[in-house]
Formats: structure tokens, C-alpha cells, sequence
């Protein structure tokens, strides 16, 4: 309850003083109370609130309904948020047709070592072979294309 000191260090100073018996006279200053209240609100985020990565928002999140990474099973992988105590806010993928689970955070480094091993380098030696015959090819070509 808000209450208002009468001592005469504090005279006119508001305070916010617990109104159970359970308390046993706590109580805090108000302008204390709204300054830690200040502190712990934060600025709207820029990253998705469902997996906290940047650059997209929860309806475009690309872990949202991803297919399950078990081999033969057809159900989603389902993006939710831990509430046991150990683990509590932490994010996971769970596949409720086979029970797969996986963490997000281990699904994110999987997710980035791979597209690091796979041509991420700028110079590759990669090269492309096409298998054709050279009236197909050009016939290709020129449907293609339009020389001026």
C-alpha cells in the first residue's frame, strides 16, 4: 500500500509498505521502487521472440513447424520453451510423433557448422559438370536468351 513518512528525515517522502501480516514490516521506497522497476524493463527487441535470433519475427521464424530430423518420420518439430527449473526460458525443438527433442541452441550451432562446411568458402575450386550434346545445350541457349 502507498504510504507517505512522517519521520523527520524522510517528511513527505512515499513509500510502498506490505499490506499482509506475512510481511513483518517490509517495505520500500517508492521512488527506489519505480527507479528498479525502470532498470529491469527492456527495450523492445529486434529479434524473433520465438527462438531470439535477429532478422526475422515469430511468424517468419524459420525453427517454427520444421519437419522432423529423424529419419522416416513425417511429424513437425514444435518450437517451445522449457519451464522446469533447471532449464527454465531455455528454447527447444520437440517432434511429438517420435519424441525427438533437441535443444534450440545446439540446433542453431549444428545449423551454422553446416552451412560453414558446405561451399561457404569464396574460393572454392568447385567445378560443375553437365552432361549434354552441343545441339541441345545451344538449342537451350537460344531460348534463353535474347542477342541484340
Amino acid at each position: 500500500m502507498l504510504t507517505t513518512s512522517t519521520t523527520a528525515i524522510n517528511p513527505g517522502r512515499k513509500y510502498l509498505a506490505c499490506q499482509f501480516n506475512s510481511c513483518k514490516g517490509g517495505w520500500q521506497w517508492l521512488d527506489e521502487a519505480i527507479a528498479e522497476a525502470e532498470s529491469t524493463i527492456k527495450s523492445p527487441s529486434k529479434a524473433c521472440y520465438g527462438c531470439g535470433v535477429e532478422g526475422h519475427w515469430l511468424k517468419n521464424c524459420p525453427w517454427k513447424g520444421l519437419s522432423c530430423r529423424i529419419e522416416n518420420c513425417r511429424g513437425k518439430r514444435h518450437l517451445k520453451t522449457s519451464e522446469k527449473l533447471k532449464s527454465s526460458g531455455w528454447k527447444f525443438l520437440k517432434c511429438y510423433d517420435c519424441n525427438d527433442f533437441q535443444w534450440l541452441k545446439h540446433a542453431i550451432e549444428e545449423m551454422a557448422e553446416t552451412s560453414q562446411s558446405v561451399g561457404s568458402s569464396s574460393n572454392s575450386a568447385a567445378t560443375v559438370q553437365i552432361n549434354m550434346s552441343l545441339n541441345d545445350f545451344c538449342n537451350q541457349f537460344e531460348m534463353k536468351t535474347n542477342l541484340k
